[in-house]
């Protein structure tokens, strides 16, 4: 087996996730660089001649845009800068839709409700 196919079966093993569970946690489940919440990865600054020692300040948090970034050194490609970003806006809205939604669904709900309690009166 050579490196690349042991680091991809490192990746599937109890160990690395337990060791990326801990880097998501202690950086607060945000990408270091552009503080994004979607699509994160946790990034080796160093690879470990061994897999499984790399102590957890060698890790770092990063969404996958910025990972790509780094790995590419597409240190000044706007596009990725500005998806990353936008990451937080994007969940916001996300949600706030989600949220008005259910309000319709719940007005919904008691304007049958009402519709049916006023004809069973009738």
């Amino acid at each position: 087996m050579d490196r690349k196919e042991d680091y991809a079966l490192y990746l599937k093993s109890p160990r690395w996730a337990e060791l990326r569970e801990e880097a998501l946690i202690r950086d607060g489940r945000k990408c270091k660089l552009c503080a994004s919440d979607c699509g994160l990865q946790v990034h080796h600054r160093e690879y470990p001649k061994i897999l499984g020692s790399e102590p957890l300040e060698d890790l770092v948090t990063l969404c996958s845009a910025c990972h790509s970034i780094y790995h590419k050194k597409k240190e000044s490609d706007d596009k990725y800068r500005t998806f990353c970003a936008n990451a937080a806006k994007r969940k916001e809205k996300r949600v706030a839709a989600k949220k008005k939604r259910k309000e319709k669904r719940a007005i919904s709900k008691e304007i049958w409700k009402k519709f049916f309690a006023d004809k069973a009166t009738n």
